[in-house]
């Protein structure tokens, strides 16, 4: 079933007067037509065009966005081509824009001497494995040396996400799946082993890896970056004491660093409570003044086009629309099939992959009717003959212990490449919207299939979409 058939084409009026002239025979009658009707008809549809989207306009306004100013947006640069003063992207790490190089070997065991970005296709299964070794070489400057080397999942990057998290819930934000997939492709590298010859604290200048056709894949000297800034703050300013006078309230600066941004309070043991407003987070502890607070604020739809940014920039900023809206003020979302097509295309996937289809698979031999939008497609999971693919959970830090995810219904969702050759971030976008949508339909099991460019779904039995 196309869904794509329930939205309402626009409708172009001049093109349909123009249509409607040719069907007058009469060139006198069609000339005096044109000459008297044809400019007031349309001046006539362009008012009620602009009546229309005034009233339009109005309704949108009555529900306002929710948490636009709490979007995250991450990228990858070059360290070399990367400026620390841009104002709109900073390093997930302190620090991180610096080398890492040249590194002290030491006695202690593996030494983590640098990170590596893997460009390539999404599924990269050869990298996956823990504990991947890997010959290569160190230069020293007493010369170069013959060494092994350990390709670990960067952990540090991705524990940034759970962080964040843990802030949201803080703040008492919605939370919003990050859209991370850039995480996943660092890599640390250790050293396991080295000659003999090579001198205990010596200083590592540079190093070189045998990746074989890996080798173009791999980046040196990439870090990822974000619009999260991380802030210091003081109690500047009079602080109103609570009915009990034990506890103090202040008020989180806002307006000094840009009302339009986001704002996290990093929780400590002197703050008691939170409470953000529209414009302001108020603060309760038991200290009357302090000194270097910690806030991080995310910078409203950061430019994407400064000097360095060579990579697409991933995001969960949804797109705007009524509904959309409408749904996330009220706090409910229909279980609907309408509803989880909505969920997906509300976030940019970046013309590289569109879903073609929804559909639950079941053990169920009841008859299903797939007339009404409302009323899923269903298959028998014996007859369906396709493999998920393996997609990481970008919320793995959120536990639920009262879901066995093996004993749920799978609610699958069909996607097609929109280019002729897989595109590397296309596995990246799909862990994303899976990750947010299960989160939305907890009660089933998310799983995501992508088919090439002009392929169809294929099924068995009689249960046919």
């Amino acid at each position: 079933m196309n869904f794509q058939t329930i939205f309402e084409n626009p409708f172009d009026f001049e093109r349909y007067i123009e249509d409607r002239l040719l069907v007058i025979k009469d060139i006198e009658e069609r000339a005096f037509a044109r000459k008297y009707l044809t400019e007031t008809l349309k001046k006539m549809m362009h008012n009620w065009e602009h009546a229309y989207k005034q009233l339009e306009e109005r309704v949108y306004a009555e529900i306002p966005a929710l948490g636009d100013s709490h979007h995250v947006y991450i990228t990858v640069v070059n360290r070399e081509q990367y400026d620390i003063t841009n104002g709109a992207w900073f390093p997930l790490i302190t620090k991180d824009e610096k080398p890492h190089l040249p590194h002290k070997i030491t006695d202690e065991g593996e030494s983590t001497i640098d990170h590596i970005f893997y460009s390539g296709e999404g599924r990269h299964s050869s990298l996956q494995t823990d504990n991947v070794q890997v010959q290569g070489t160190v230069k020293t400057a007493s010369g170069t040396y013959n060494a092994t080397f350990c390709l670990i999942p960067s952990q540090t990057y991705k524990d940034i996400a759970g962080y964040m998290y843990s802030l949201f819930r803080t703040n008492g934000i919605p939370w919003t799946t990050l859209n991370s997939g850039y995480l996943s492709r660092f890599y640390d590298v250790q050293i396991v082993k080295t000659a003999n010859t090579l001198a205990k604290n010596e200083e590592i200048l540079d190093y070189s890896l045998s990746l074989g056709a890996l080798g173009d894949s791999i980046k040196r000297n990439h870090i990822p970056v974000w619009n999260v800034q991380r802030l210091l703050y003081d109690s500047n300013q009079f602080v109103v004491p609570t009915i009990d006078a034990k506890y103090y309230e202040h008020a989180f600066p806002s307006d000094t660093f840009g009302l339009e941004h986001g704002y996290l309070i990093e929780n400590n043991q002197d703050i008691i409570s939170l409470r953000q407003t529209e414009n302001e987070i108020h603060i309760v502890t038991a200290q009357e003044t302090f000194r270097q607070w910690v806030a991080y604020q995310i910078i409203h739809n950061p430019t994407q086009q400064s000097h360095g940014l060579t990579y697409p920039v991933l995001h969960n900023a949804p797109k705007d629309s009524f509904v959309g809206r409408y749904m996330a003020s009220g706090g409910v979302f229909l279980q609907s099939k309408l509803e989880m097509i909505r969920q997906v295309e509300q976030y940019d996937l970046m013309g590289l992959v569109a879903l073609k289809d929804v559909m639950l698979l079941t053990d169920s031999t009841e008859k299903y009717d797939n007339t009404h939008m409302s009323v899923m497609n269903v298959s028998p999971i014996k007859d369906f003959r396709k493999t998920y693919l393996p997609l990481e959970n970008l919320n793995w830090f959120i536990q639920d212990d009262l879901v066995n995810r093996a004993e749920q219904k799978v609610l699958l969702f069909h996607f097609e490449s929109l280019t002729s050759t897989p595109h590397f971030l296309q596995y990246d976008l799909l862990c994303f919207v899976i990750s947010q949508v299960q989160r939305q339909f907890n009660e089933y099991r998310c799983e995501a299939i992508l088919s090439p460019k002009g392929t169809s779904i294929e099924y068995r039995g009689d249960n046919k979409p």
